[in-house]
């Protein structure tokens, strides 16, 4: 009898030993219930973000470096669409500024259809008005008033131009006899 007993006590501690795989670790929680679905509408599918994709425009201090490189090189054209690119440009109000002065330098110095005194001037008081503290805003303002004063004196050569031309019909004139 003793022999029977220990065959089903081994049976009983195979049986146990083979169960205790199946069964979750004491310390561990109960598993959660899954909740079900008592409507008939969709639930909404779960979905992941997307990873963040760099953006493949160039910052506006890549833009100016750019258009700083073009303008050494000799291409004031070319520098002067990329100091255009910059004041567009994501994150411009950290470079507007010395684009707007290179702009304003560009028009003042380069010959030919470049060449815009009013360009200049347009640029000069936009670099004045959106950027009032910045460092060029002095340089800025010193430029316009060369330039106004400039006006100033063509438009009064301009004029003694017209006095001389005046004078001198006078002094050409025959004279009158009484």
């Amino acid at each position: 009898m003793n022999r029977s007993w220990a065959v089903v006590l081994l049976g009983v501690l195979a049986a146990g030993c083979a169960s205790s795989r199946d069964r979750a670790p004491v310390d561990a929680p109960p598993p959660m219930p899954t909740p079900e679905v008592t409507s008939n509408e969709a639930q909404p599918e779960v979905t992941r973000p997307d990873p963040p994709v760099a953006d493949p425009r160039p910052t506006a201090a890549e833009l100016l470096t750019n258009a700083d490189r073009l303008l050494l090189a000799g291409d004031p054209r070319r520098a002067a669409d990329a100091y255009r690119a910059v004041l567009n440009a994501e994150g411009a109000a950290s470079s507007g500024d010395r684009a707007l002065l290179q702009l304003a330098t560009i028009h003042l110095a380069a010959e030919g259809p470049l060449r815009s005194v009013d360009s200049a001037t347009r640029h000069l008081r936009q670099l004045v008005t959106a950027y009032p503290t910045s460092p060029l805003a002095p340089t800025a303002r010193a430029i316009l008033a060369l330039l106004s004063s400039n006006r100033d004196l063509a438009k009064d050569r301009a004029r003694l131009a017209q006095q001389v031309e005046a004078l001198k019909r006078i002094d050409l004139a025959p004279p009158r006899r009484p």
